[in-house]
């Protein structure tokens, strides 16, 4: 056939005006399966006047019309589907390399020409802004992939249920998956931000000095002042925005949360220079930027996780699984990248308000205190919990543990640790050495050290411990054991209880470095997969407190795990 192509094309070069010769070329190149070419053939010979009819049959001019129709009709596909792979390479790859090269550009040394009285550069300011051109960019990006991701999915379950159904195999089941997966996508978009308060409200009227202290120090800042405060038992002090409608941006209102380990590591000049560094995200819209942050990745955990429930193993060769998970790699690398420059930001608001000495100590004893609160609390409570025993006031028994003569050894490795932390690429926060070196070069300020312990601030702080006890407790529990009945046992004195390191779980068949960060995200990331759930959110938790750099990743991953056990439930495999 080939050869008789090469010949009828041959002859055709050299009699190009021949209708008969046009009509054998369109033959050959039909036998050949070059449909589309074989029609143009058909074309060309009409318009030399040649009449088809006399050289074929009614039934092959229909014959050779449809099939390159249908052809067409494929190259059209074909040629789409190499564009939207192409485009999504490309697009991919530019998040990956903007993402390395701003996450370069960001300062971290100090820089002479930022003074209190200029508190960004010009080059910050316009690093600020092309990262929020990238990353709105991005999230436009995202939410147009979410119709062609939806409607790509559909097409494959049609195109699968299709071929099963030529075999004769009626396979109902690969609909359900396909329409449960396709219609995942599109609601992941419309999921709402989710908080998990695990805390006491703080208000005027039971903590009047703690909210004086607030409203003082967003005075100081030139801000406007929290509308809500929790209490928590974890060693962090955060701020975000709660509000309704799309991205929370109707009825916006400024929460805190302060772990209340900060009380009694802290001083009160301490306390209120680590307050205005998040008083300085609320000054530079860091929340309002986190809405569409958390969104974006939100929906892509989600939609992730019901394409897994959906498809099972067969998640490993499904393109639109792989493509969300690169989309999220590149999302998170840029957000990590711009969090990290608002750090720096947050950190100067701070050391302008209250003094580069106080910062430092404050950031001292949350970086190491903190820290090691994190890496034993919940583990002693787990330990506690297996052997049907509870703690009074974990943190009572905590800070006996820290006070220990030996531990001041083992504080001041965990200082040394804490200032030889290398950065990496995916941390939210810069390294304590970072930070410290970031604000190096500011003057003291005048302010007068406040010495006070940060506790003498709330009304009755061992009360709100054996509270926030409970509460931790309760937590734990419904982690480790998700299936138990809500906890009923017997009660341990703070006083008295362990305060051994904190262990990641042991798992069967499944060895882990517990000092690794790598190596302890693997482990939690292999369980993920396994369908092991509750185990690979102890070990989120885990890295999650043990490396601060992680947290926002780990937390990350357990929502993902905790909207995937709710598919799960919804998924056909579970009716």
């Amino acid at each position: 056939r080939r050869l008789l192509v090469e010949e009828c094309e041959r002859l055709c070069g050299q009699f190009p005006d021949d209708a008969g010769l046009q009509f054998f070329r369109a033959g050959a190149l039909h036998l050949a399966g070059r449909n589309i070419e074989a029609e143009q053939a058909m074309y060309r010979a009409k318009e030399l006047g040649g009449n088809p009819k006399e050289y074929f049959t009614t039934g092959a001019i229909a014959e050779i019309q449809e099939t390159a129709s249908a052809d067409r009709a494929k190259r059209v596909v074909w040629t789409g589907l190499i564009a939207i792979v192409g485009v999504a390479g490309g697009w991919l790859a530019v998040m990956f390399a903007l993402a390395v090269l701003l996450a370069i550009c960001i300062p971290r040394t100090p820089d002479p020409s930022v003074t209190a009285a200029a508190l960004r550069s010009s080059r910050e300011v316009w690093l600020e802004r092309l990262y929020l051109v990238v990353l709105s960019v991005s999230l436009i990006v995202f939410y147009l992939t979410v119709p062609i991701v939806s409607l790509g999915l559909l097409t494959v379950t049609v195109g699968l249920f299709t071929a099963l159904f030529f075999l004769r195999i009626l396979h109902l089941g690969i609909l359900q998956r396909g329409f449960y997966a396709s219609w995942g996508v599109i609601r992941g978009v419309f999921l709402g931000r989710l908080r998990n308060d695990q805390g006491i409200a703080a208000d005027e009227k039971s903590h009047p000095a703690l909210i004086a202290v607030l409203r003082e120090v967003a005075g100081k800042l030139e801000t406007t002042p929290v509308d809500a405060v929790h209490l928590t038992p974890s060693a962090q002090i955060c701020v975000y925005e709660m509000g309704s409608g799309p991205f929370g941006l109707f009825r916006r209102r400024r929460v805190m949360e302060i772990g209340v380990p900060a009380f009694s590591q802290l001083t009160q000049s301490e306390f209120k220079s680590i307050l205005a560094h998040e008083y300085g995200h609320f000054t530079h819209r860091d929340p309002f930027y986190t809405q569409f942050i958390s969104q974006v990745s939100g929906s892509l955990m989600y939609s992730m996780a019901v394409m897994n429930a959906a498809a099972g193993v067969l998640t490993h060769v499904n393109p639109f699984y792989w493509f969300y998970w690169l989309y999220l790699r590149a999302y998170t690398l840029l957000a990590a990248g711009f969090s990290r420059s608002r750090e720096f930001l947050a950190d100067r608001r701070a050391v302008v308000a209250f003094g580069k000495e106080a910062f430092v100590s404050g950031l001292t004893k949350m970086s190491v205190d903190g820290g090691l609160f994190a890496n034993t609390a919940v583990g002693n409570i787990r330990h506690e919990l297996s052997q049907g025993r509870a703690f009074v006031n974990v943190f009572e028994a905590f800070r006996n543990f820290r006070d220990r003569p030996e531990m001041a050894e083992t504080r001041q490795k965990l200082l040394e640790e804490t200032r030889t932390t290398k950065p990496r690429w995916f941390d939210t926060h810069p390294t304590y050495s970072e930070r410290i070196a970031a604000v190096s070069l500011f003057p003291e300020a005048t302010v007068s050290l406040d010495d006070r312990p940060a506790a003498d601030l709330l009304s009755d702080l061992p009360r709100i411990e054996v509270q926030l006890t409970e509460i931790l407790t309760g937590y734990v529990h419904r982690q480790c054991y998700p299936k138990a009945a809500p906890l009923a046992i017997g009660r341990k004195d703070g006083t008295e209880g362990k305060a051994d390191a904190c262990d990641p779980p042991a798992i069967a068949n499944l060895s882990v470095d517990r000092e690794n960060a790598d190596d302890v995200l693997a482990a939690a990331s292999t369980l993920d997969q396994r369908g092991e759930w509750a185990d690979a959110i102890a070990l989120y938790k885990y890295a999650s407190q043990k490396w601060k750099e992680h947290a926002a990743y780990a937390e990350n991953c357990i929502r993902a795990i905790e909207q995937k056990r709710a598919a799960a439930e919804l998924s056909p495999a579970s009716k």
